[in-house]
């Protein structure tokens, strides 16, 4: 098991992360789905999941678009990193099962709403 507050003391410190992606990895995610790797190779990723914490449609939509690569020349994330955020996206989908199904919305390339 993880340490959380060894880890996230750190992120107060980070200028790659948001407020709101500390305050998600802090305050708002189950111990076991701390995101360790993706924070240190991906922190935008991070970011990204922090902002669209609330939209359900929207992270479902992001999510989907960074598992299910479909442009063919990627590399695919690491196994860890892949662990982390099916474990995140797990984390989502049970404290957000009340929203699915309803409005969907489209990302633009940098995830905003359109």
């Amino acid at each position: 098991m993880i340490d959380v507050s060894i880890h996230t003391d750190a992120l107060c410190d980070s200028s790659q992360l948001t407020l709101e992606a500390i305050d998600l990895v802090r305050n708002r995610l189950p111990r076991e789905s701390y995101p360790q790797q993706t924070i240190e190779r991906y922190p935008r990723i991070v970011n990204m999941t922090a902002l669209l914490w609330d939209e359900p449609a929207g992270f479902r939509q992001y999510y989907d678009e960074l598992l299910n690569d479909e442009r063919g020349d990627r590399q695919g994330f690491p196994f860890e990193v892949l662990v982390e955020l099916t474990n995140l996206r797990e984390a989502h989908e049970h404290s957000h099962p009340e929203k699915r199904g309803q409005i969907e919305y489209r990302l633009d390339a940098l995830g905003r709403r359109i």
